[in-house]
């Protein structure tokens, strides 16, 4: 057994592993610690997502992990709760009779920069609560206000908080551009599925009576600025009162929303406990009377795009059951991978 000092050692023992480097994002002075043994690796985070947490990594069965595990616990306290892929946890709970309770499921997500799907995309391929361009309302076509990364120069906005820019340029192909040039001029742009086939992937008008798809109008989705936490509060309370992200938490940095026409705060995501080469989007919530109207995928649009641009890919986590955050999340590039968590017996 060895110990792992820095976040390097820890990518290089677990391949890069996206859910054990997100883990190890306090090495080697935030009180995060790291071992490994063989192929098996564990790395422990206090207070990160909520909980203290502990990612258990290598081939479900591996007997070096009940041993990885007691380590941490007799370092740092068994209120460390082990999670990692699903079927390397359960099998960690049946070799640890007594110490370790049951298992329980739920879904990690990620999207790197060559998996994202933050392109034009059709009604059917955004889904039901897609946003339609209005066309009787010319300020409804502005390259700014189209998806996926609101395309158009005047889509980079400056954060509220002064530490970032979203530059979706980053992410656009040439095609995009050209797109984009011709709207800022006046020039009509065509989507069709030949149009949609060369920026990459399956062509998305393809699956539209016609073949021609539909520009989609981004809200406004914007930083918020210092001071809004009890605005956001209030949001979270109504709409997700369960939600492991909350204003003022260690570790949740900043908070995106869209306001209605009153100003009224009606939708909001944070980032919340990003590494710095794994971005991590929580507390994702929308007013009950405004759902419907594509604001979660805006701003889980928004919040991918500006996290990849920092970060270079993202992760989050998501229940089982949550189908329409699963399909959310889904439409915009991130895999879903199987995970379960555990906790030991007696936690101390």
């Amino acid at each position: 057994m060895i110990e792992l000092h820095d976040a390097d050692q820890v990518a290089a023992a677990c391949g890069g592993d996206d859910l054990v480097v997100w883990t190890a994002q306090r090495l080697p002075f935030g009180g995060a610690r790291a071992w490994a043994r063989g192929e098996a690796v564990v790395v422990a985070c206090p207070a990160v997502s909520k909980h203290d947490r502990l990612a258990v990594f290598g081939d479900p069965g591996d007997p070096a992990h009940a041993g990885l595990v007691r380590q941490v616990w007799r370092e740092m306290g068994t209120g460390y709760r082990p999670f990692g892929d699903r079927e390397t946890i359960h099998r960690l709970v049946e070799a640890m009779p007594g110490e370790l309770g049951p298992a329980g499921n739920f879904t990690w997500m990620t999207v790197g920069p060559d998996d994202v799907r933050l392109d034009v995309r059709t009604p059917d391929a955004l889904g039901p609560d897609a946003i339609k361009a209005d066309t009787s309302r010319p300020d409804t076509l502005r390259p700014e206000s189209l998806w996926p990364d609101a395309l158009g120069t005047g889509a980079a906005k400056a954060d509220a908080v002064g530490t970032d820019i979203f530059r979706p340029d980053a992410h656009r192909t040439d095609a995009h551009r050209t797109d984009i040039a011709r709207l800022e001029t006046g020039s009509a742009v065509t989507y069709g599925p030949e149009a949609n086939r060369s920026r990459g992937g399956q062509a998305a008008g393809e699956s539209l009576a016609g073949g021609v798809a539909a520009l989609m109008v981004k809200p406004d989705v914007a930083w918020l600025a210092p001071g809004a936490e009890d605005e956001v509060a209030a949001v979270l309370d109504v709409a997700n009162p369960d939600a492991y992200a909350r204003p003022g938490m260690p570790g949740v940095t900043r908070w995106a929303g869209v306001r209605d026409e009153a100003g009224r705060l009606v939708a909001v995501g944070a980032d919340a406990w990003s590494a710095p080469s794994v971005g991590f989007v929580g507390g994702v919530a929308t007013l009950p009377e405004v759902r419907g109207s594509g604001l979660a995928g805006a701003i889980c649009r928004f919040l991918t795009a500006g996290l990849l641009d920092r970060h270079g890919r993202v992760s989050l986590m998501v229940d089982d059951v949550n189908a329409a955050a699963l399909a959310v999340y889904r439409r915009l590039g991130y895999t879903r991978r199987p995970v379960a968590a555990t906790r030991a017996v007696q936690e101390t």
